[in-house]
């Protein structure tokens, strides 16, 4: 008898189900790496065949009146195709009409939704995206592996290194990448500020900048960009005009913009400054396009977490590696999440403002963003301690200024570049203040 208890425990032991890799990856990538996947998901009743009109309405719904995003109606049922041929937890089915349909298999009620509920938390939370997260669906690997396998990866390595600095080429050797396309993952999240970079040595620098199409006729509106930003502007668009097929550095251009006389501030300082523009026009304005050149003997890139971006690495972790063993207090909250979204059309439009901020980029117009540029100003005034970016941008969010937290970065340099604010370097990072504030 105790035999037979011991082989039923061992089986019911191994009937225990959860979500493992690689099947995991193709979940997270079919379902898990955009909010209007999640909202699609949500939106599907178990045994219910959904053709494209009626799962664009329930997604539509779901935002209620005044929707954030008025999605293509193709959208979420282009989405339903990635749960059946991608994920595997909804099957493609014909109505009587002859019509294509989709409706979801049991695995995803027992196990996807309570993830997708669960990722959901952490987007609700924090202020990347999931895409920003996890990245795109589709891959250009030779082997299928999915972006978000890399950037979880990556992640899982930060975490264990606790935050502290890693070399590209320990991540590249780690995860079989290429010090390339590494160097374009971990740009993509520096960006998304969930995790730091920079470049060290004393060979040439790692990345190199070459324009885009279009570049020579950029314009930057002078009321609402940075000094900095229109001079490096207006010499690289000469200097590509003298040299069209060239790519230049960070480095160089801070130099040319010392030996002008406009700038006296160290090279190296005024690197870093030129670095963040040079970014935002590759990342924001697709004006730039960069070449990562990080495997010289003289040149080192390393990366690293913060303490605040390795909490909220480890959130992320922490539900991925849930779904791996899922205790019944995971899939219930997973469950939950996903029932609060459905009541709640604040909370969705909200999911769909990042998704949508993210996916195709959110552009604003001079009025909003001189609203924004007060409503900074107005809470760094009226704080009695200095403030990081993080605290500025979670306290515009109080006041309903839904934005990014490097968009609200961008604004404090803009906002320092013009005087109007103080910065100062304490040793929880840069605290930012209002000017005179460090005379009281």
């Amino acid at each position: 008898m105790v035999i037979i208890a011991l082989l039923y425990l061992a089986m019911s032991t191994n009937q225990t189900e959860a979500l493992t890799p690689p099947h995991l990856y193709d979940v997270i990538a079919a379902a898990g790496n955009h909010e209007v996947k999640a909202a699609t998901l949500a939106a599907m009743e178990p045994d219910t065949a959904y053709t494209m009109t009626p799962i664009y309405n329930e997604v539509m719904a779901l935002q209620g009146r005044n929707p954030e995003w008025k999605l293509h109606k193709r959208t979420p049922h282009d989405f339903c195709s990635k749960f059946a041929s991608i994920g595997g937890f909804a099957e493609l089915v014909t109505t009587e009409s002859g019509a294509t349909a989709y409706r979801t298999l049991d695995e995803a009620e027992r196990l996807v939704l309570p993830l997708v509920g669960q990722l959901v938390g952490v987007s609700l939370n924090e202020d990347p995206s999931l895409v920003a997260f996890f990245g795109p669906t589709q891959t250009n690997s030779e082997r299928g592996i999915r972006p978000c396998e890399r950037r979880i990866g990556l992640m899982e390595l930060l975490r264990q290194s606790e935050g502290h600095e890693v070399s590209t080429a320990v991540l590249s050797d780690r995860l079989e990448l290429a010090t390339a396309h590494a160097g374009n993952i971990i740009g993509d999240l520096v960006v998304n500020n969930i995790v730091s970079s920079e470049a060290s040595g004393r060979g040439k620098p790692t990345i190199s900048y070459s324009p885009e199409k279009g570049f020579e006729g950029l314009s930057v509106d002078p009321s609402q960009a940075s000094e900095l930003l229109i001079d490096i502007v207006n010499f690289l668009q000469t200097y590509f005009h003298c040299y069209p097929d060239s790519s230049i550095y960070n480095e160089t251009i801070a130099q040319a913009l010392i030996d002008s006389g406009q700038y006296d501030e160290p090279l190296t300082p005024l690197i870093r400054e030129v670095s963040a523009k040079t970014n935002y026009l590759e990342n924001m304005r697709k004006a730039l396009k960069a070449k990562r050149d990080i495997d010289t003997d003289n040149a080192r890139e390393v990366i690293w977490a913060t303490e605040t971006q390795l909490e909220v690495i480890n959130s992320v972790l922490d539900v991925v590696e849930g779904i791996q063993n899922p205790s019944d207090d995971y899939l219930d909250q997973g469950l939950e999440n996903v029932a609060r979204i459905k009541k709640d059309p604040k909370l969705v439009k909200y999911l769909m403002h990042k998704a949508k901020r993210d996916s195709i980029g959110l552009k604003r117009s001079g009025k909003e963003q001189q609203a924004i540029r007060t409503a900074i100003q107005a809470v760094i005034e009226s704080s009695p301690v200095p403030l990081s970016k993080t605290e500025v941008w979670q306290a515009l969010l109080d006041s309903g200024v839904i934005l990014d937290v490097i968009s609200v970065y961008q604004h404090l340099n803009e906002a320092l570049d013009l005087g109007n604010i103080a910065m100062s370097e304490t040793r929880q990072g840069y605290k930012y203040s209002d000017v005179g504030a460090g005379d009281q």
